[in-house]
């Protein structure tokens, strides 16, 4: 009995240092990327998923001449469809996303998507998720605002995603506390 005991505590040892060892070499945020340094600048919390996740991969998001381009996801709730655009400046709106994909879309079911976002327009309220741990709940935006001044103050994972939804009743709407991000 008093054998396995021991062997007990040392297999528990052993694991103990076995994640131990694999905590030190998870990477922490790499606060030297130019994206995490653009984002602490505008204060914006930039978040990084594991290499393995979707989300991190589909990320095609750089900094070029100081200027943030985005991966953006458009997500319209009633019409069951979203659009991801690669390459959106962080000087752009939501709406000249928009307005990009209906003029450029070689993608017939994504130009009927923008098309009707475009009849149902002023009932569309626009969302990004809030980081609070609860679930369905969100952060209002301004369409005709910049991404920069849109994010400011909120966490982004990997990259952000726009809500554009006609009934807000599902979802709780909070208001942004001006976070301040530090280094």
């Amino acid at each position: 009995k008093l054998i396995s005991d021991y062997k007990f505590l040392e297999g528990v040892k052993e694991t103990v240092d076995s994640s131990q060892r694999h905590l030190d070499s998870v990477k922490p945020q790499n606060r030297g990327d130019p994206r995490f340094r653009s984002c602490l600048a505008n204060n914006i919390l930039l978040k990084f998923m594991p290499e393995t996740f979707t989300r991190h991969r589909d990320n095609k998001t750089f900094c070029k001449d100081r200027l943030l381009h985005w991966t953006v996801e458009l997500v319209f709730t009633e019409l069951n469809s979203k659009i991801i655009s690669h390459d959106v400046p962080e000087t752009d709106c939501v709406e000249d996303v928009l307005r990009r994909y209906q003029a450029i879309s070689t993608d017939l079911e994504q130009y009927k998507t923008v098309t009707q976002y475009f009849k149902f327009k002023p009932k569309v309220t626009y969302l990004v998720k809030a980081d609070v741990g609860r679930p369905n709940c969100y952060h209002k935006i301004n369409p005709r605002e910049s991404f920069k001044d849109c994010l400011r103050s909120k966490t982004v994972i990997e990259y952000p995603t726009v809500y554009l939804v006609q009934d807000t009743e599902d979802y709780t709407v909070v208001p942004c506390v001006g976070v301040i991000v530090r280094e």
